[in-house]
C-alpha cells in the first residue's frame, strides 16, 4: 500500500533487542521492542561449538584426516548458524514492514551508530567489556537496515542518537539507566530503556531535538518475538 512520507517511525537499533519502533498516534505513543533472544542464543551456541572444535583441533596435526574432520566441522555450525540468523534478521524487518504499513509511515529514522561495531577490539577496548566488544563484533545492524528498507519501500534515513538512551522524555534530564529499565530521577518517568531511545529518537527526527513528549499521550509498549 502507499505510504505517507509525512508520518516517522523511529527505530533505536540495538545489540541486546535488534529494534524498538517508535510512532505517534492521535491519541498515544506506540512502542513496539522485538526481542533478540533467539539471536543471542543462536550465537553463543555457535560461539560454543566452535571454540570446542578449535580446542580439539590444535591437539591434531594440521592437515591431518582428523584436522580436516573438525574443520569441516566447524563449517558446518558457521553456516547453521549463519543461515539461522539470516532467517532472524528477515523476521525483523518483516516486524518493522508489518508495523509501518498499519501506521502508514513512508518515513523511517533509524539511530546513527553507523561504524560503533568497527575496531571493538582496539579503539572502543576502554569504553565496553569483552562480552560487549563480542556482541558488538557479531551485531548484523547492517542486514537488517537492508531487509527493511527492500521490504517497506519507504525513505530510510539515519539520525544522530547521542544520549538518546539517557535522557528522560518527559523533562530531558539525563539519567543513568540501570539494566533494561529507565527511570528519571527528576520526575519519576519510568519505561523500558529501548523504548526512552527510540521515543527521544522520534523526537529530534520530527521536531529537530530532544523535546518532552506530550503529556496527555500515554507511551503504549508491545514486546514480540522474532
Amino acid at each position: 500500500p502507499a505510504l505517507d512520507p509525512a508520518k516517522t517511525l523511529a527505530i533505536d537499533e540495538g545489540i541486546i533487542n535488534p529494534v524498538t519502533l517508535c510512532t505517534e498516534t492521535d491519541d498515544a505513543y506506540e512502542v513496539v521492542v522485538v526481542n533478540g533472544r533467539h539471536a543471542r542464543a543462536v550465537k553463543h551456541r555457535r560461539n560454543t561449538a566452535v571454540a570446542a572444535l578449535v580446542r580439539k583441533q590444535s591437539k591434531c596435526q594440521e592437515g591431518s584426516r582428523k584436522w580436516r574432520r573438525y574443520q569441516a566441522a566447524r563449517k558446518r555450525a558457521q553456516g547453521k548458524a549463519k543461515r539461522s540468523l539470516r532467517n532472524f534478521d528477515h523476521h525483523v524487518a518483516r516486524h518493522v514492514a508489518t508495523e509501518a504499513q498499519a501506521r502508514d509511515t513512508g518515513r523511517i529514522v533509524a539511530g546513527d551508530v553507523r561504524g560503533i561495531e568497527q575496531n571493538t577490539a582496539k579503539a572502543e577496548k576502554r569504553r565496553f567489556g569483552k562480552n560487549q566488544r563480542r556482541r558488538l563484533s557479531q551485531w548484523s545492524r547492517g542486514r537488517q537496515e537492508r531487509y527493511i528498507v527492500e521490504k517497506t519501500g519507504a525513505e530510510f534515513h539515519h539520525h544522530p542518537e547521542d544520549y538518546s538512551s539517557k535522557t528522560c522524555p518527559a523533562c530531558l534530564t539525563r539519567n543513568r539507566p540501570s539494566g533494561r529499565n529507565y527511570r528519571c530521577r527528576e520526575c519519576g518517568f519510568t519505561c523500558h530503556r529501548d523504548a526512552v531511545g527510540a521515543l527521544n529518537i522520534y523526537q529530534r527526527s520530527t521536531l529537530g531535538a530532544y523535546a518532552p513528549i506530550d503529556p496527555t499521550k500515554p507511551v503504549r509498549v508491545r514486546y514480540l518475538r522474532a
